[in-house]
């Protein structure tokens, strides 16, 4: 009996925090309508999913057309042309006080690219990857994904390397499940076990590849009792997501977040002009992503193109001059040593291109929005992009050779 007390004693803190988190959660599903892609709360922003509102401006019905596709999440590209994959963050997607006809850097770049002159840029098509809060081993995720789809894709990377997300490190499920592809799950731990020089991006890629790195000495005297661990996990995941607590657990996560930050902040006097230096652990880590990502361009012969993401160029800035003097020297310099072009951006869209959270912005009113710029902005980038990639471009060749 007194056994039987000591385990009742032991388990009843954890099994009732269990049940109130359930609880919880489960009167918290009710009223979650939490949106991934409006985690600024910026009624400002509009996150681009089509081409609809192109037709209103100055393009043609083709061009219309060229804007929708690089929208096209599981667009079929033709393997005749040449495969652009453009990978950012809410940056690249975002358009801030958005006007008929403005269209997101990707978007821009299609067209750009489709009207230049053929002899000099040939036929490509552009496919967007980018996502909110996209870190560095996300971006790496999502450039092997592509790649080893079928039919291949991303003969090019176009990057956008932003400070910002150098303070982050996580995966989330979306790109994690990118990873759970046995080809990219494969090629994900045969990336870490060459590249052991780089301890810092093998750590953040860890969750993702563990599962594949089997030790050859071990695996045939696991393989029943792995075996059957797995089909008794395989269940109880199933299980799982099929509760609307685990299901719908990112949108809990990020209401939690936003709600918990919006509180701090108030309390606190933080803004969006705040000062938040990045981690020197997670800028070192991040920057040991990107070389992985650069090493596994070359392996694959794949032409890769960084640009630095424009910084809103006022003061006060929530980035430390140091950290962006850093950022511009460390990044480029990578990019050189794998004989891979840098562009410079952080000063490339002027302020009156940016702009600010509204009045009715929950805890951020009237602030300044340092991440996202105007739809002159993305076109601006798109423009600048195109004429210093062109020569980038460029074949010798109708029979689209690989890069080297």
């Amino acid at each position: 009996m007194k056994r039987i007390r000591t385990i009742v004693a032991r388990c009843y803190v954890p099994v009732m925090s269990i049940a109130l988190v359930l609880v919880f959660a489960h009167f918290l599903i009710g009223s979650v309508t939490f949106n991934p892609l409006l985690a600024a709360q910026n009624k400002r922003i509009r996150f681009q999913s089509g081409g609809e509102s192109a037709g209103a401006g100055s393009l043609g019905a083709a061009e219309v057309a060229l804007a929708e596709e690089v929208m096209e999440k599981d667009r079929v590209v033709d393997p005749k042309q040449t495969q652009l994959l453009y990978i950012g963050n809410s940056q690249t997607i975002a358009i801030m006080d958005q006007n008929p006809g403005d269209l997101i850097s990707p978007q821009w770049l299609q067209i750009s690219l489709a009207r230049a002159k053929p002899s000099a840029v040939p036929a490509v098509e552009v496919k967007i990857g980018s996502l909110p809060n996209l870190t560095m081993p996300e971006l790496l995720i999502k450039m092997v994904a592509a790649r080893e789809a079928s039919p291949k894709q991303g003969d090019i990377v176009v990057a956008s390397a932003v400070l910002e997300e150098f303070r982050g490190l996580g995966i989330r499920d979306e790109v994690a499940r990118l990873a759970e592809e046995p080809a990219v799950k494969a090629r994900l731990a045969e990336l870490t076990a060459q590249n052991r020089d780089l301890p810092s991006a093998r750590t953040a890629l860890a969750s993702v590849v563990s599962s594949s790195a089997s030790d050859p000495s071990t695996e045939k005297s696991d393989s029943s009792s792995a075996s059957h661990a797995a089909r008794v996990e395989g269940r109880l995941q199933n299980l799982i997501e099929k509760l609307p607590v685990f299901s719908r657990r990112e949108d809990i996560q990020g209401f939690v977040y936003l709600d918990y930050y919006n509180w701090r902040n108030r309390a606190l006097g933080i803004n969006s002009a705040s000062v938040r230096p990045v981690p020197d652990s997670a800028y070192k880590t991040s920057l040991e992503t990107i070389e992985l990502a650069l090493r596994y361009a070359h392996a694959e012969h794949i032409k890769m193109v960084i640009y630095l993401a424009p910084i809103r160029p006022i003061q006060p800035n929530p980035n430390l001059p140091a950290d962006i003097a850093r950022f511009r020297k460390d990044v480029p310099a990578l990019c050189k040593r794998y004989e891979v072009t840098c562009l410079d951006y952080v000063d490339l869209v002027p302020e009156n291109l940016w702009t600010n959270y509204p009045d009715n912005a929950s805890g951020t009113e009237g602030q300044r929005d340092y991440a996202h710029f105007t739809g002159a902005g993305h076109k601006l980038v798109a423009e600048t992009l195109t004429k210093d990639i062109a020569p980038d471009l460029a074949l010798t060749s109708p029979e689209r050779k690989a890069f080297k």
